[in-house]
């Protein structure tokens, strides 16, 4: 494992302590699944961009209008827990950050 140097604004690094204690996380492992989080989401720009380029324009709007016309309760909420995420609506869909 590689150590890093962070200099943050002593607010932020207040703002993050705030928030690896709501999580119940230490700051390292706070730091440490953000920085996943980045990864994770620049992984997936260039699939997404890919994906869009393959896609058919009236089936992402066919899929859009299933989408609305869903119920809304419970939709794309889920519980993180280090790193994983804990479905919380009927559909049963999920996101791993």
């Amino acid at each position: 494992m590689a150590t890093l140097t962070l200099r943050l604004p002593e607010d932020t690094q207040a703002r993050l302590r705030q928030v690896a204690q709501q999580r119940l996380l230490s700051r390292n492992q706070l730091r440490e699944e953000l920085a996943l989080l980045a990864l994770t989401q620049f992984d997936a720009e260039p699939r997404f961009r890919a994906g869009a380029a393959r896609g058919s324009v009236q089936a992402g709007l066919r899929l859009l209008d299933k989408l609305d016309a869903a119920p809304r309760a419970g939709r794309n909420r889920c519980t993180i827990r280090r790193g994983h995420a804990v479905p919380k609506n009927d559909i049963g869909s999920h996101r791993v950050v």
